[in-house]
């Protein structure tokens, strides 16, 4: 009936009331918890991709009318044919038409199902643009929640100009999961990735560490830096888990990294400590500044002194610039900014009494 009654008013215009469609599914997605969230665990990312497949049939004819879903299906009908327009993609129009295309069922759907050549037309568009809205990657995560996969080259493409965006590696993480990268860009990324180690952001950390923990085959492997790093990174930040996060960061201190003939790793090491001695929690700062002093004093000769000193001085100019770092993405579009805000921590995001901590260590 409510359906009903907003259709029927005078005063309704069509992207009024796809913005309805829209918000009565992501409300929905929130109830039913199948949002995808950067701190998420692989099962859990696997348990919500499988809710959006499974339980997709949102929007039903019996609920939103006839007139409802002949309006939606016009609206991705008209999307899908613009596919190639670089603004159907950052007017948030085409994000719109995915999560209705994914939120009906599979019946309603017949007139305007998406094709191999709309994929790779917005696969060239996406690569293209310059632009790192966060509507872009939303829109990427709607693709790949629903079977739509992408190249690794694609996404290093992608990652070249949006490697420090939570967002996108968020996307690129959940890709990951559901389809395991090629090997042979592995390098490449951890190039691209590295100073992403150091970041203050502990989501950034940990997405980044899932992202390259993806190039590795044995993930049972004990003695390597990345996935040390990662099950560190994991270890809940509280009293509780002090010890088992201890045990991890011991792991790269310079004795046992030698001992497992991991020095090509020494930098990736360097940089999370860094990262780590970001976080806000006390009892980590002492074996962070000794591990990272023993590096100065045992690994300088495998790092090499202009690298080691170069990794120290961006973070230190990352620290000085930190008071002044602001975002600099502005939507207008007010349904997504809703979204990110309820459901996307902000890069950099910290409160004066962190930047007095980061500052003083």
């Amino acid at each position: 009936q409510l359906w009903k009654h907003l259709l029927n008013k005078k005063d309704s215009k069509q992207e009024q009331i796809i913005d309805w469609f829209v918000d009565f599914i992501m409300i929905e997605r929130k109830k039913k918890n199948m949002i995808l969230l950067s701190n998420d665990n692989d099962e859990i990312v696997m348990e919500k991709i499988n809710l959006l497949k499974t339980k997709k049939k949102l929007l039903t004819k019996d609920k939103i009318t006839e007139q409802g879903l002949h309006i939606i299906q016009m609206f991705i009908q008209n999307t899908l044919s613009k596919i190639d327009d670089i603004q159907t993609l950052t007017s948030g129009q085409l994000w719109r038409a995915l999560i209705l295309h994914n939120s009906l069922s599979d019946k309603d759907t017949n007139e305007g199902k998406l094709t191999v050549g709309h994929v790779a037309k917005i696969s060239q568009l996406m690569e293209n643009c310059l632009s790192s809205s966060s509507i872009i990657a939303l829109t990427i995560i709607e693709f790949i929640s629903h079977d739509i996969t992408f190249t690794t080259s694609f996404w290093y493409t992608i990652l070249k100009g949006n490697s420090h965006s939570e967002l996108y590696l968020l996307t690129i993480r959940i890709s990951f999961l559901l389809k395991s990268p090629t090997n042979d860009y592995s390098d490449k990324f951890i190039e691209l990735l590295k100073t992403n180690l150091s970041s203050f952001n502990s989501n950034i950390r940990l997405l980044t560490l899932r992202i390259l923990s993806s190039f590795i085959e044995d993930k049972n492997e004990k003695n390597n830096v990345i996935l040390t790093c990662l099950l560190c990174e994991e270890c809940p930040l509280n009293v509780y888990e002090f010890r088992a996060k201890i045990i991890h960061l011991q792991k790269l201190s310079v004795e046992f990294i030698l001992l497992n003939n991991n020095t090509s790793s020494f930098h990736l090491a360097m940089y999370y400590l860094l990262g780590i001695l970001c976080s806000n929690f006390t009892p980590l700062w002492s074996i962070c500044t000794e591990l990272l002093g023993s590096y100065g004093n045992k690994a300088i000769e495998y790092i090499g002194h202009t690298y080691f000193w170069s990794i120290l001085n961006e973070k230190f100019q990352l620290v000085n610039q930190h008071n002044d770092i602001e975002i600099v993405e502005s939507i207008d579009d007010e349904l997504i900014n809703e979204y990110l805000e309820n459901e996307v921590k902000r890069e950099y995001e910290v409160n004066d009494q962190s930047i007095d901590y980061i500052q003083y260590r």
